[in-house]
């Protein structure tokens, strides 16, 4: 990963969501982040959304069609409003980003924070802050890139409908993992507060 990543004056980065980590934890036993660190030079910067359900839409529609970036072309499939995959999406994000605030807190790593759209007019706070951490020079002029915004007129009717929705229909329905259920044994062993056991129901 970091080769792939890397650059000729080496120089690497690497974009990571709390999955990965879960991952190497669970395939290898360790914790990717804190071995970076540990044997690199590392800075980091957290990036996050203000407009989280606009997040969630655009996570559902780029799962339903593949098209994750303007440059992708996607599927001729028109993805279609989907109230629980927005709820489910909201859920994760938001617990996505509490991840990161504990994980980066317990862990005392000194990161940049950053909000999207406040780069979408400016992106040089997150070029600057990139140039620092890599001890490289900031760039000069303009910056440009290929990538646009995918939000749309859809975006926005799928945001109004959701909103609607909200109010009438169950949320906690639509929850991305099931709790622990019900029974006579986790009861009791809640009562004596014992570890209750996670599984379908």
């Amino acid at each position: 990963m970091i080769d792939r990543g890397g650059t000729e004056n080496g120089r690497f980065a690497v974009k990571l969501f709390p999955r990965h980590l879960h991952w190497s934890q669970a395939k290898y036993g360790a914790d990717f982040l804190a071995e970076c660190v540990r044997r690199h030079a590392m800075g980091l910067i957290l990036l996050e959304r203000r407009d989280r359900l606009r997040q969630a839409i655009s996570y559902c529609r780029a799962k339903a069609s593949g098209r994750w970036r303007s440059t992708m072309d996607g599927a001729d499939l028109v993805p279609q409003y989907d109230f629980a995959g927005i709820c489910q999406a909201y859920f994760l994000i938001g617990q996505s980003y509490a991840f990161w605030e504990a994980y980066l807190h317990m862990a005392d790593l000194p990161y940049d924070h950053l909000f999207y759209e406040d780069l979408l007019d400016d992106p040089r706070p997150y070029i600057a802050s990139v140039a620092r951490q890599l001890s490289v020079e900031m760039p000069n002029g303009g910056f440009e890139t290929n990538l646009r915004l995918q939000r749309d007129s859809c975006t926005e009717e799928w945001a109004e409908r959701f909103q609607s929705d909200a109010k009438s229909k169950g949320l906690l329905a639509h929850l991305p993992k099931k709790v622990a259920p019900r029974n006579i044994k986790n009861l009791a062993r809640f009562l004596l507060k014992k570890q209750m056991r996670i599984g379908q129901a």
